[in-house]
């Protein structure tokens, strides 16, 4: 006699899916990422962020340098002193900037005062390269071993050489 089949001897095919081929290349993948991340170099460059006070500067302080450059399309502007006041104007010519010419002018303002440390950079033009301030920060940062020495006075009275012109450098007008 014929019988119907039931339902019950049949078996389903399995549904489930497989995971193990997916974990495993995940597995893989993660171990190349972290042994990449060991092969990259990060850089970064360290500045401060300016310092707003609606407080007058103290009596005893002395009349700050207040050392600025303003980076312009056609030229950077060396601004001194409170209120700024132009001390020198470095020009921009065929869309180069006279890096050197901008040095000697910074190593000669190290010369007269040279327990200062800071400077702010003012990039004005919006369409700045960002080569052009790191050039420009390299330049305000770094003595060579060429340059001429240049000493100044620790607590003690005793003259120390300095190796570094300008190593605090503030970024100003930032959008």
């Amino acid at each position: 006699m014929y019988r119907k089949p039931s339902s019950i001897r049949k078996r389903q095919a399995s549904t489930h899916l497989n995971l193990i081929p997916i974990l495993d290349s995940f597995l893989v993948l993660l171990y190349f990422l972290l042994l990449a991340g060991n092969l990259i170099q990060f850089n970064d460059i360290t500045s401060q962020v300016p310092i707003v006070s609606n407080e007058p500067p103290p009596a005893d302080q002395k009349v700050p340098l207040a050392l600025t450059l303003q980076i312009q399309k056609d030229q950077i502007e060396i601004l001194t002193g409170v209120p700024a006041s132009n001390f020198k104007t470095i020009p921009n010519v065929d869309n180069t900037y006279d890096y050197e010419g901008l040095r000697n002018q910074l190593l000669e303002i190290k010369k007269k005062w040279p327990n200062e440390n800071t400077l702010t950079i003012n990039p004005i033009d919006e369409d700045l390269k960002y080569e052009n301030i790191v050039k420009i920060m390299d330049m305000a940062r770094l003595v060579r071993n060429t340059d001429e020495a240049i000493y100044s006075k620790d607590k003690a009275g005793i003259d120390k050489k300095i190796t570094v012109l300008y190593d605090n450098i503030i970024f100003g007008n930032l959008r």
